[in-house]
């Protein structure tokens, strides 16, 4: 067999023609060689986006997680003052409870609270592996401000 391939940026079109010079076992070698050849430049990346984030106590809110990948981003991991964000509940991988990871990699807070104030940062992950972590987001919950109208009667 006779492996060909055009590559193009990064997308490689390869052709394998039968011939007597090769056998299966080398194909086979070529082929692994040719998918594990990703560059830095594969894996995802995390696009800018500000450092401070700011959302109201006891209110939905979330931080979002903009990536650049080709592959797609297949998950995001969360990090909080440099430890794993633990996502509530049991029944899915990315929760379904106050604390949860979107299907998009945003981290969801239903509601926030003061103590989801940190210094947060996200890492997207492909099928090519993972990628390099975003800078770091400081998340500020500040108070619900609650109006309360007394009428003189």
């Amino acid at each position: 067999m006779l492996l060909q391939c055009v590559v193009r940026g990064r997308a490689a079109r390869c052709e394998m023609k039968p011939t007597l010079r090769l056998t299966m076992a080398a194909v086979c070698v070529l082929l692994l060689s040719l998918i594990s050849a990703t560059t830095a430049t594969d894996l995802p990346h995390v696009l800018a986006q500000s450092g401070h984030i700011y959302l109201t106590r006891l209110l939905p809110g979330r931080i979002d997680c903009p990536t650049d990948a080709n592959p797609a981003v297949t998950h995001v991991v969360w990090t909080k003052d440099d430890r794993p964000v633990v996502v509530d509940g049991a029944s899915s991988a990315a929760g379904n409870g106050r604390v949860r990871v979107s299907r998009h990699g945003s981290l969801v807070f239903r509601p926030a609270t003061a103590a989801d104030s940190g210094l947060y940062t996200c890492t997207p992950y492909s099928r090519l592996g993972k990628g390099q972590p975003s800078a770091p987001l400081h998340l500020h919950v500040k108070g619900l401000c609650l109006l309360t109208v007394f009428s003189r009667s």
